[in-house]
């Protein structure tokens, strides 16, 4: 078995391009209502909305991630990704900044 570093698919990069786009464009949207505060009720709705976008994205990118790369430690421990274990299957990580913790 060949080991692949990156990915079959060339999506990833334009996700990852969208999601550039959307970071400067959330900037942008920011710097517009700390210089002009006018109607920042639009602005901020305006900027939630980009982030909404941008989780989105981060959604994205993790299931296809998930599944695409299966390594040998997600195969063992995948009982614990579906949160059927209290125990951490990153036990290199702090329990609190653990994302694969759901216990």
């Amino acid at each position: 078995m060949r080991l692949r570093i990156f990915p079959r698919e060339d999506s990833y990069f334009d996700l990852f391009n969208e999601v550039a786009d959307n970071i400067v464009g959330a900037a942008g949207l920011l710097l517009d209502m700390v210089e002009h505060f006018v109607d920042p009720e639009t602005k901020a709705e305006r900027l939630l909305d980009a982030e909404h976008e941008g989780d989105r994205l981060t959604r994205e990118i993790r299931t296809r991630l998930a599944s695409t790369f299966i390594t040998p430690s997600t195969a063992r421990t995948s009982t614990r990704w579906r949160g059927n274990s209290t125990t951490c299957s990153m036990p290199w990580k702090p329990r609190p900044t653990c994302w694969s913790c759901t216990g």
